[in-house]
């Protein structure tokens, strides 16, 4: 029994006598009586707690605050920046305290031989997804603080857990190529103009340089590890080196090669080009709409899609409209097959999938804030959305 009106958001036991919970800011605790005694006051929110052993214990709540019982006493700590934590777990390993707190803004910590260790996201959202289908997932975070350090984090997906690790220094980095998972390549903007190509071998970032004249928009990497940057104005960057790919300078939104002698790029008012042993030709795609991203499997399968539900196939011949029906403008795809392919609409919170025969639409509340990558292995679909990722 606790006074009226104060509500209780968490309680923990050992068994029926010994009961703990947080009431506001405060602790309270049943050991072995008839009611609840105040035993500690957090001077903080308080939303969880855990009682693991007679002599470990620990509640989190708002502004970072971790309150840990030893059995005598309670210490209170706060971890490395203020976001609030929402929930904790605690365990002994071996006759070890450890315990887990996570919370707002991607919060995650634990407690291991007497330390608190963990990280955070800032303010920020997800900006792109990409893989090799081998089981190696990478995401980009993009940090909205502008003065910070790392303007971009990249995370790896191991199947269970994502591991955090800093982008390449003052780059905002925005489309990313994954060939192994030493082997991951992005395009990245460094102040207002200069534009750069990095690469991640698994520990280190290494960066090149590609042009203050144009916007790089995707990138595509070949087999032999060739970069290909699509670029406003009809430029595609090789190796570093301009190529234009549409002589009526359109800009080019996307850019996918099939093999490392076979490349298409798409871009605006239904540009379509190839490039064919070193030479671009522009192909008649059927429309005139703006073409925002590309996708292909062989010669005989590339998807495109563009504004106002555009989708395109490319079956080795001709470009054929599919006919999506969907009222939106389309900027993500991914394929591995005619009967697989996943569009996404960042601008409309829309996701979309096709089975050779017919689209499946998906518009659910978690994808408001607008999906702004979609991404497979075959077998599971991944969304990143603002502030989610999504399987």
């Amino acid at each position: 029994i606790y006074p009226t009106g104060t509500g209780i958001d968490a309680v923990e036991g050992l068994d029926e006598d010994q009961v703990m919970a947080v009431a506001g800011e405060e602790i309270i605790v049943r050991d072995g009586g008839d009611s609840f005694d105040v035993a500690y006051n957090a001077g903080e929110l308080l939303v969880d707690i855990d009682w693991a052993a007679e002599d470990w214990a620990v509640a989190v709540g708002y502004n970072g605050v971790v309150i840990m019982h030893d059995g005598i006493n309670w210490s209170r700590i706060q971890v490395d920046f203020p976001w609030n934590l929402t929930a904790v777990q605690a365990w002994k390993d071996g006759g070890q305290n450890r315990a887990i707190a996570v919370g707002y803004s991607g919060a995650e910590y634990r407690y291991a031989d007497g330390d608190w260790t963990g990280s955070y996201l800032p303010d920020g959202y997800w900006q792109d997804l990409a893989g090799d289908g081998q089981g190696n997932l990478f995401a980009l975070f993009t940090n909205e603080q502008p003065d910070a350090p790392d303007r971009t984090l990249l995370f790896q997906y191991d199947g269970s857990d994502w591991e955090q690790e800093p982008g390449p220094a003052g780059i905002l980095l925005s489309r990313m190529f994954v060939r192994n998972d030493h082997a991951v390549w992005a395009i990245g903007l460094m102040g207002d103009i200069d534009n750069f190509t990095a690469r991640y071998d698994g520990s280190s970032w290494y960066t090149t340089w590609v042009s203050s004249m144009e916007v790089a928009r995707d990138l595509w990497v070949s087999g032999d590890s060739h970069t290909y940057v699509a670029c406003d104005m009809g430029t595609v960057y090789v190796d570093g080196a301009p190529e234009t790919a549409v002589t009526t300078a359109q800009d080019l939104n996307g850019i996918r090669g099939v093999s490392d002698a076979d490349v298409f790029a798409v871009g605006e008012n239904g540009t379509i080009c190839r490039r064919q042993g070193g030479v671009w030709t522009s192909m008649a795609s059927a429309t005139t709409v703006h073409l925002n991203a590309i996708d292909g499997l062989s010669a005989n399968h590339v998807v495109a899609v563009g504004d106002d539900g555009a989708v395109l196939r490319f079956d080795g011949n001709t470009w054929t409209d599919l006919n999506s029906g969907l009222d939106a403008d389309l900027d993500q795809v991914w394929t591995d097959g005619a009967q697989n392919i996943w569009v996404a609409a960042s601008g409309d919170d829309l996701a979309a999938s096709y089975d050779g025969s017919g689209w499946e639409v998906y518009g659910t509340d978690a994808l408001q804030g607008g999906p702004r990558a979609v991404w497979s292995d075959g077998q599971e679909v991944w969304v990143s959305v603002r502030s989610l990722l999504l399987r």
